[in-house]
């Protein structure tokens, strides 16, 4: 499902939810990761949104745990290393691809220690 995509995103143990939601008028979408919790509720982390773009040429996925080049690294012209950019990830845990059918890729990863996600382009 190019919408939907589960893993457990933050390395907690537990089951996460990543979903690419349309707008309810007009043109546009975003993608929210949806953290979930042995006790207590869900926490919704809103990931992009895009307000002016079509949503039938985007998917999401799950990535699984690896080592990955991302553009920066790769030396695309388009991508310099600035910025904090990695030259790589070496994710432990599960994090969420957001693509575009044919062209950029880029993965939402969690950051232990930040608590955070941030979004690393891996191909353009």
């Amino acid at each position: 499902m190019p919408f939907h995509a589960a893993g457990d995103y933050n390395g907690d143990g537990v089951q996460d939810e990543a979903l690419l939601l349309l707008r309810t008028s007009g043109r546009g979408f975003a993608v929210f990761a949806v953290i979930g919790s042995r006790t207590g509720s869900s926490k919704l982390i809103q990931l992009t949104f895009a307000p002016n773009e079509s949503w039938d040429n985007h998917y999401i996925e799950t990535a699984k745990p690896a080592r990955y080049d991302t553009a920066c690294g790769k030396g695309l012209a388009t991508t310099p290393c600035e910025h904090g950019q990695p030259d790589e990830l070496n994710l432990k845990h599960s994090s969420i691809w957001f693509c575009r059918f044919g062209s950029a890729c880029s993965l939402f990863w969690w950051d232990t220690k930040t608590k955070k996600f941030h979004q690393t382009l891996i191909s353009d």
